[in-house]
């Protein structure tokens, strides 16, 4: 088991993209305008990390607007797909849990470090949750800037981080980032499930 995919995991690997494809829904969200996509793919072959399998990755962004409450708001979609592919060396099965990772709405510091249970059912759990219901993980503000974020997913569990640890330096004319800079919600399969 390795935190965020080891050594090379994928957030630190170039992705092909992004490619350009088209308009698109986001389940759970009526009435949205705009709706443009983008898809970034990546090939892990079997063995990266330690782990068996060679997997077809595929994230789509979608982006849009949309009136809720009186107010136009922007509307980010994340969707994942992974396939594990018949390369002819016999793999049947692997593990993995995507998710992503940080936000950033403003320079106060939260206080909050923990795992959330959404569905303690694990067995009810389908491997593609992409039919099931929407829940809303997380409902974030800040007064100041006006930023609102909710994180809804078909996950059944999900991590909170405030990025206690962040260290980033100040690099090409961008602001240094220190501790809780931003924060994770990282919907996911049950953590520690192998």
């Amino acid at each position: 088991m390795r935190l965020h995919g080891g050594v090379k995991g994928w957030g630190k690997r170039f992705w092909q993209g992004p490619k350009l494809v088209g308009k698109r829904e986001i389940p759970g969200v009526e009435g949205l305008e705009g709706g443009e996509s983008v898809e970034f793919r990546l090939r892990d072959e079997d063995g990266e990390e330690g782990y068996p399998g060679t997997l077809d990755v595929s994230v789509v962004y979608t982006t849009g607007k949309q009136k809720l409450g009186g107010k136009e708001i922007r509307v980010l979609g994340i969707e994942y797909e992974v396939k594990l592919v018949d390369d002819g060396k016999g793999v049947e099965e692997t593990v993995v849990n995507v998710t992503k990772s940080f936000f950033t709405l403003g320079p106060e510091e939260p206080n909050v470090d923990d795992c959330f249970i959404v569905d303690a059912k694990s067995e009810s759990t389908p491997l593609d949750t992409r039919s099931s219901s929407l829940t809303t993980l997380v409902k974030a503000s800040h007064p100041e800037t006006g930023i609102h974020l909710e994180v809804l997913s078909t996950e059944p569990a999900f991590q909170f981080y405030t990025g206690k640890y962040i260290d980033v330096p100040a690099v090409e004319g961008l602001e240094a980032r220190g501790a809780r800079s931003g924060f994770c919600v990282e919907p996911s399969r049950y953590v520690n499930a192998n």
